[in-house]
């Protein structure tokens, strides 16, 4: 009996969590974005998707690293951020939920 699952099987099964992790992330960015630039919270607010993404990572384990850099990417490209900034976003935001 073949127990390890290949990738393509893992999304299948796990495909909730994953587009779950994607909306929960990209909503929750975009909402601290909102409140850092136009009502001038504290910036602590910036933190606030990291979060929902270390959250996700240890309900739902490591499946959803992929959904959290699609997110982050969407947030950086909605928000018109240079493309570096999206490109070290992605990689910081994936990584403060993977570490």
């Amino acid at each position: 009996m073949n127990t390890v699952m290949s990738i393509t099987e893992r999304v299948r099964t796990h495909w909730l969590p994953i587009v779950l992790t994607f909306a929960a992330f990209l909503i929750v960015a975009q909402v601290s974005t909102y409140l850092y630039r136009d009502v001038s919270a504290s910036s602590s607010v910036i933190l606030s998707p990291a979060g929902v993404g270390f959250a996700a990572t240890v309900i739902a384990g490591y499946i959803v690293l992929p959904a959290i850099a699609l997110a982050a990417l969407a947030n950086g490209i909605i928000n018109g951020a240079p493309l570096a900034f999206i490109f070290v976003s992605v990689i910081g935001n994936t990584f403060q939920a993977f570490i």
